[in-house]
């Protein structure tokens, strides 16, 4: 460990880090607050954003956005925030789930925004809206679209250009669809709801995107979905299935021709997964520790399982999941739920109000 920064509030939000500074969301006394803390660990300023979530699991969930001189932020409660990245001056801030009569799902709205061109994008799933684009500059409304049921889950979109256009993936509660980026019309829609053992409606990862095909999973036994996108990107089609692969909110990575993740056995308990991109193959189901999230760099796995805190160093390697090293965060409290990122030969793991950052250079 190279140093550790403490006192950043309740919540699970991870870091985001541009030009040498590192920025992430707590919240402190039922106010959320943007920190950000410089390359050594020391803390330059805070800035408070309002009301954060107080329900079930308190705490924030954003990972911040940053783009150019602006910092974005989405809260518990539904409100977009945009601050200075210099000083944490708040810029602007709209309440989007109240003026588009979104209701925060169980555990708060749990969604990071996504920067597209001159839009910050939320998918509010409200009674009159499921997503809406904001000038990033100014907060005003550039689109709202879409009229899906199932209300809003708990996944950050995803962004990719893909038959002259850019197409951002969404969901409901109880559908995955395309929006066009230009103006918010639905291009197509996926319901995935009675695709699960259990009939569940709770999708948490982000989809991940690559030549027309978009994989997408969900835990609690909905399991994992290939689409097929058409030519012109405005239909889908499943492509194929697989029911074991069934990660809970701990993402996966696609490195190659394979993604990696951990599955859903039950809310304690998940193994660790190798699957194939273009079949739907299981290459490996092992148990290590329990399931939870990760995050790659230069051909390697960094898994953060949240059990114990538990940290390895795995070759992405479709023929088993063998780790190189462990080591076990000994700082904060709550559940291990941020996922870890790897920048500038380091490792930062955020536990409840502590952030660290470990030295992971080649000696």
């Amino acid at each position: 460990m190279l140093w550790s920064c403490s006192g950043l509030g309740q919540g699970y939000s991870t870091v985001s880090i541009a030009a040498g500074r590192i920025y992430t969301t707590g919240m402190v006394n039922k106010e959320g607050i943007l920190f950000c803390i410089d390359w050594d660990g020391k803390e330059l300023w805070k800035q408070s954003y309002g009301p954060e979530w107080t329900g079930d699991k308190p705490g924030v969930r954003c990972t911040p956005a940053i783009d150019n001189d602006k910092v974005y932020i989405i809260s518990g409660q539904g409100v977009v925030s945009c601050l200075s990245a210099a000083d944490g001056k708040i810029v602007w801030q709209e309440n989007v789930a109240a003026k588009f009569e979104g209701k925060a799902p169980s555990w708060g709205y749990s969604e990071s925004p996504l920067i597209v061109k001159d839009k910050v994008i939320f998918t509010v799933n409200g009674a009159k809206a499921n997503i809406v684009a904001l000038d990033k500059e100014t907060g005003k409304l550039v689109w709202a679209g879409g009229n899906l049921e199932g209300g809003a889950a708990y996944v950050s979109p995803l962004a990719f250009e893909y038959g002259g256009r850019i197409i951002i993936v969404c969901y409901t509660g109880k559908y995955v669809f395309g929006a066009d980026a230009a103006d918010g019309k639905i291009l197509w829609n996926y319901a995935i709801s009675e695709s699960s053992r259990m009939g569940g409606n709770l999708h948490t990862n982000t989809p991940v995107y690559r030549d027309g095909m978009l994989f997408f999973t969900s835990g609690y036994n909905t399991g994992a979905m290939m689409l097929k996108l058409s030519a012109d990107g405005a239909s889908v089609e499943k492509a194929w299935e697989n029911k074991d692969f069934d990660v809970h909110h701990g993402s996966v990575v696609l490195l190659g021709d394979y993604l990696y993740g951990a599955n859903w056995k039950n809310n304690g308990d998940g193994d660790w997964m190798c699957v194939e991109w273009k079949t739907g193959k299981t290459m490996y189901q092992t148990h290590w520790e329990n399931k939870g999230s990760l995050t790659s760099a230069e051909g390697m796995l960094y898994c953060y399982e949240e059990k114990n805190g538990t940290v390895a160093l795995v070759k992405a390697d479709p023929a088993g999941f063998n780790p190189v090293s462990t080591f076990q965060i000994s700082l904060g409290s709550g559940e291990y739920w941020a996922h870890p990122v790897v920048c500038g030969k380091r490792l930062f793991v955020r536990h409840g109000d502590v952030l660290m950052a470990f030295d992971i250079e080649a000696k």
